[in-house]
């Protein structure tokens, strides 16, 4: 009995423990990280990875769209549109297209058709994705390089999670569509070490 009530008294504090993060979460203001049919991107405009994680995703005054690795600002993907992208649009036909000032389609994510997508975005590992709620339709890969943001890390065969040794020591599973989905908690023992 004294073990049932211990498990009901757990899963109570950690039901409290997570409504308060994310009340934390609710009333912090954070930079955008997605876009959604009808929005667009102009010269100068950027969307960020989620939680800080160190992505920008900007359409540059040169007209190129490109995404960077903020810490060292290094970038880690781009169109090569150089003197000619002038807005990014994600269509009411989920597809994600870059424009010249003539509306000429520069470039494109090609996710227009029968499951359009409804969100884009710049996820924490870095990878940028078109997906439905459910099913992710285009991605770069990830962009983490090993010795900046983890020790070790795997994924999935289909792209959709992540999971990271961080070098801060926590072990984190990642969902590209979500972001962080799990955690050990580990974060801040840099000594924190994966077993094989």
């Amino acid at each position: 009995m004294k073990r049932v009530v211990a498990l009901i008294v757990s899963v109570l504090l950690s039901v409290g423990l997570w409504s308060l993060v994310g009340a934390a979460r609710a009333g912090a203001t954070e930079p955008p990280s997605q876009l959604h049919p009808g929005d667009s991107l102009s010269a100068g405009q950027a969307i960020f990875s989620p939680f800080g994680a160190g992505f920008e995703l900007v359409l540059q005054a040169d007209g190129n769209l490109v995404e960077y690795l903020v810490s060292a600002q290094r970038p880690v993907w781009a169109t090569g549109t150089y003197g000619s992208g002038e807005t990014l649009r994600f269509q009411n036909d989920g597809n994600i297209v870059l424009y010249s000032s003539t509306n000429h389609p520069l470039w494109s994510t090609g996710t227009y058709g029968v499951s359009p997508a409804s969100v884009f975005g710049v996820n924490v590992n870095g990878a940028l994705y078109a997906a439905t709620a459910r099913t992710l339709l285009w991605s770069t890969p990830n962009a983490i390089p090993a010795n900046d943001f983890a020790i070790a890390r795997l994924d999935s065969a289909n792209g959709r999670y992540s999971a990271i040794m961080q070098t801060d020591g926590n072990f984190v599973v990642y969902s590209a569509l979500t972001g962080a989905i799990w955690s050990s908690r580990t974060g801040g023992h840099s000594g924190s070490a994966l077993l094989e």
